[in-house]
């Protein structure tokens, strides 16, 4: 409870509690520092009134008794007034005598003060408005005191309206709240008590600013060169295992933080008594993990010794067991959150504690505080490595799709992981090219998807008619040795991530990689590619493949399941490789059919025991979890076939007269930053990928292929062995899919121009639809449940919140690995301010996307998402083999990368791959490859890319650990 004493425009608030009955007059006290300096700051500071843990403790410096009195108050008994110094101030007065004063001078706020700072509690005890320098003496402006038991009183007003309940303590306890428990002036603790001299503690606290996580560097040898990843040792510190610039470390005394650990002293360090009054002791630990022999712990005075106690100057004391911390074999400090139920007003010690020959202790920012609810797990420093000796350095890559070559029946991406190059990487044509002399497996038809897919490559063309082609658009497909024409930056259907490439990767500092499978059902059957198409199959697929992969290199690369794997892989100077999925159906779970949650729990059980951890309950379609972000309209064919299921199972020739299942349902964005509108300027199907398809499909249709004048008689003599392809490619179900796609009518289009958010703001669009509020629900709480890790990236806005909401309920990580912040005229698909400040607090990682930026582009936008990230967890996620392109060059030459001087200290090793010619210039090219991420590092150097940034990029692989440990951590707690 709380008491208002309104004196005018002046207020003080009186609420006590302390333990033992007080003996009165001992004048000998004068002043008391209180653990809790907020309380300080707001009432101030009184010679005999001492206010702690926002109550009060009284004391009469004249020497009156408090004596037991019945249910009639005796005025004759104790009874207080507020007596105006003249000053702003008041002294709390015996009503008998006003020269025996319990309080010499309260200080007083102001209305405003008070109304800007406090708050009544409201019930009792009620307001008390008195003039301000009116005495209170009689009726209800005199204040009497009722004993109730023991120690226990209470303070009555004249009339018995207003009362608030006091506990009385010993003059004596009083002094020993005058402890300072930090280490800046050692002045609150004994470093003799219980130690003999020249012990451990001796010679400290130690007088280094920061401390490093380690006893030695962590950035290992950069066989690349490059300066991107020098100087950043320094800045690999703890932010939270000092106070003030000091703090307690046993083993590195002094200012060198490279100084070798001297682990060889024990002893104890122990503070002065003090009165416990709070309900909570937070403390950060660090060092050797000794529960014997390395610890901090409470220590309570008791009166009867026995065998547990310790014996210390003043007294016999007990050890608290729930107090009781050690290290965890890390210099980096975890929070440690103590209860002190039951403690209360007891007098207690602290005692650090290091009995260890071979180790170390680290103490640091020691408070008390009054917060009765003890979370179900320590508040953690901020960073915090509770299973490394020291971080792992590097960055990881959030998004990325080695085995893309499988998915999408194996036709779109050419290109395997390892091999012979000249046969695995050599030439396109037989995959990416159409019918032909020089390709008699090609396909006309699928030739033109992969060049509209590949919308970035600047090497497309038309083929002509003379060239005795079907006219659709093509690209360039030599390949290895020369490597004229890809891979390239801008090419997204071309293998990126060679073995070798990724091991250059690894070695210039790209960590971990998270390597997700991929597939769309529909592209699958519209390029004509080899089935099942299926999302499931397809995903076993691809899990089985790279993990025989990963097999065959893994002198260089690991996959791993446990974020302590992780760490122990990267210190191995491997590349840790995670299994994730991003496809559209999970489980083969299509919207439209039947499931029970127990199928959708074995299918994540299923999955997480052939390695998979990282996980997309929603990708670019709807399913049976929930909605897909809509931002591209060609993924809104692929909703309606996808939604079809199972109809488009069957042969092309059952379908209805146009795709089975449902376009994207929409709704006006809320969110004016939101422009992009479904079906815009499409008129029916007038997709522009449409259109450009629509010359190839007539020809296919006529199935013949039909000449423009004047003749030509090369072309008229493989006429006989083109019809025959035309006419089956027109009968075959790839063709009749893609028909139903790009040439049929589809009247659900005109819809969306009707959507709208005013007559004069039409606004754009996002899906109506959030995550399943049983299915959905249930298989991200599964999905928790299990440790996996979760993405976001690609649900709708309403998905979004919706997990995010099921996060925050249970403190669970939630991540978003290839995406960015909102800006003016984007897509739902976008994270806003607020979805990255949840992702942030809940220790989630944002990985930015990078396509298509310079280096300085790249440098400016990392440096946006790092801020709202809290400087931390910010990472990229580049797609690369999912069919984005990746960044471009730098601009300008002072930002060139130096592949020429070797005595300066930024001269990186070109690229060399065996047996091609090719010279792989960052310079010249931008990043054609994974293997070039080293380049793109220095790029980002020469691009004005600060330490500060490079050492959160490099440390990007550590905060995944981190954020990995903690799904670890709350798997088992999450909600049922």
């Amino acid at each position: 409870m709380k008491k208002l004493f309104f004196f005018s425009s002046f207020v003080f608030t009186i609420t006590a509690w302390a333990q033992e009955k007080i003996k009165i007059g001992n004048p000998a006290i004068s002043k008391v520092v209180t653990p809790n300096n907020s309380i300080v700051k707001v009432l101030g500071m009184m010679d005999n009134f001492y206010i702690v843990d926002d109550k009060i403790w009284a004391k009469d410096a004249a020497g009156y008794a408090v004596t037991k009195v019945d249910d009639i108050i005796d005025p004759n008994i104790i009874v207080w007034k507020a007596v105006s110094n003249g000053t702003g101030s008041f002294a709390i007065c015996n009503a008998k005598d006003v020269s025996k004063k319990l309080a010499v001078s309260v200080r007083v706020l102001s209305r405003e003060e008070m109304l800007s700072t406090t708050r009544p509690m409201g019930g009792l005890p009620r307001q008390l408005i008195i003039a301000a320098d009116a005495e209170i003496s009689t009726g209800n402006k005199e204040w009497k005191m009722k004993q109730i038991a023991d120690d226990n009183y209470w303070l009555v007003s004249g009339n018995g309206t207003d009362s608030v309940n006091v506990r009385l303590i010993p003059a004596a306890s009083v002094p020993f709240n005058n402890v300072d428990f930090n280490f800046e002036t050692m002045s609150g603790w004994d470093i003799s008590e219980g130690s003999a001299s020249n012990h451990a503690f001796t010679g400290q606290p130690s007088t280094l600013n920061t401390l490093p996580y380690y006893s030695s560097p962590v950035v290992p040898a950069m066989p690349l060169g490059g300066d991107y990843w020098k100087n950043l040792e320094d800045k690999f510190f703890s932010y939270h295992t000092h106070t003030k610039g000091k703090y307690i470390n046993t083993a590195r005394p002094g200012a060198n933080k490279w100084a070798a650990s001297d682990d060889t002293k024990t002893g104890h360090l122990t503070s002065k008594p003090f009165l416990l009054c709070s309900e909570r002791l937070n403390y950060h630990i660090g060092g050797t993990q000794d529960n014997r022999n390395i610890k901090v712990e409470l220590l309570q005075k008791v009166k009867t010794a026995d065998a547990t106690t310790i014996t210390l100057s003043d007294g016999v004391y007990k050890i608290i067991p729930a107090s009781v911390a050690t290290g965890h074999n890390n210099d980096i400090a975890r929070g440690v959150a103590v209860p002190l139920a039951g403690l209360k007003y007891t007098v207690c010690r602290l005692r650090i504690t290091d009995n260890s020959a071979t180790g170390h202790i680290l103490v640091s920012t020691i408070n008390f505080e009054n917060r009765p609810t003890i979370t179900n797990e320590a508040v953690p420093a901020n960073p915090v490595f509770p299973s490394a000796n020291k971080p792992i350095w590097g960055a990881i890559d959030m998004h990325t799709h080695p085995t893309a070559y499988m998915g999408m029946g194996g036709k779109l991406m050419y290109g395997k992981l390892d091999g012979d190059p000249a046969k695995e990487l050599n030439n396109c044509n037989e995959i990416h090219g159409g019918f032909g002399t020089d390709n008699l497996k090609g396909n006309y038809l699928r030739a033109e998807v992969v060049n509209l897919l590949d919308e970035h490559y600047e090497g497309r063309f038309r083929q002509p008619v003379e060239e005795i082609k079907i006219p659709h658009k093509d690209h360039h497909h030599e390949g290895y040795p020369n490597f004229v024409h890809w891979p390239t930056q801008s090419s997204m259907v071309h293998q990126q991530m060679w073995y070798e490439w990724l091991q250059r990767a690894k070695d210039g500092g790209l960590k971990s990689i998270i390597a997700l499978t991929i597939n769309s059902e529909v592209l699958g059957r519209a390029l004509g590619g080899d089935g099942p198409y299926d999302d499931m199959t397809a995903s076993d697929r691809q899990i089985d493949t790279l993990i025989a992969f990963v097999r065959r290199h893994n002198s260089f690369l690991d996959t791993v399941t446990t974020a302590a794997r992780m760490r122990q892989v990267v210190n191995e100077n491997k590349m840790a490789i995670i299994i994730g999925m991003e496809v559209d159906n999970i489980g083969n779970f299509y919207q439209n059919i039947n499931v029970t949650n127990e199928q959708i729990r074995n299918e994540i059980t299923r999955l997480k025991n052939k390695g998979v951890r990282y996980i997309f309950p929603v990708h670019v379609t709807d399913n049976k979890f929930g909605g897909s972000a809509v931002y591209k309209d060609f993924f809104n064919f692929a909703n309606k076939y996808s939604t079809g299921q199972p109809v488009t199972g069957a042969p092309v020739s059952v379908y209805p007269p146009i795709l089975p299942g449902n376009l994207f349902n929409v709704e006006s964005a809320p969110d004016r930053s939101i422009g992009f509108r479904l079906g815009d300027g499409m008129m029916g199907v007038a997709l522009p990928i449409a259109r450009d398809m629509r010359p190839l499909l007539e020809v296919i249709e006529a199935g013949s292929f039909m000449l423009p004048p004047p003749l030509d008689v090369p072309a008229l003599a493989v006429k006989p062995l083109v019809d025959p392809v035309l006419l089956t490619l027109k009968f075959s179900d790839q063709y009749q899919l893609a028909k139903k796609i790009f040439l049929d009518r589809n009247p659900e289009f005109d819809r969306y121009a009707t959507i709208v958010r005013s007559a004069t703001d039409r606004g754009g669009h996002r899906n109506v639809l959030g995550l399943n509020a049983d299915y959905g629900v249930f298989a991200v709480k599964e999905m928790m449940r299990q440790g996996m890790m979760i993405d976001m990236d690609h649900a709708s806005e309403k998905t979004v919140n919706d997990i995010i909401q099921i996060a925050v309920r249970n403190d669970y990580p939630v991540n978003s690995g290839h995406n960015s912040l909102r800006g003016a005229n984007d897509t739902e698909k976008t994270r806003t301010r607020t979805q990255l400040d949840a992702i942030r607090s809940l220790g989630g990682m944002m990985g930015i996307g990078w396509e298509g930026q310079t280096p300085v582009d790249f440098k400016n936008i990392y440096n946006t998402h790092l801020t709202v990230m809290g400087n931390k967890n910010t990472a990229f996620g580049s797609d690369i083999d999912g069919y984005a392109a990746t960044p471009l060059k730098p601009v300008n030459s002072s930002q060139f990368v130096n592949y020429t001087n070797p005595t300066l200290p930024d001269y990186l090793q070109k690229y060399v791959m065996p047996g091609s010619p090719k010279d792989w210039d960052y310079n010249k090219k931008g990043m054609e490859h994974i293997g070039l991420i080293p380049d793109f590092f220095q790029a980002l150097k020469k691009g004005g890319m600060t330490e500060a940034q490079l050492n959160a990029l490099f440390l990007s692989a550590e905060y995944f650990a981190q954020m990995w440990e903690k799904c670890e951590r709350r798997a088992p707690l999450v909600e049922r």
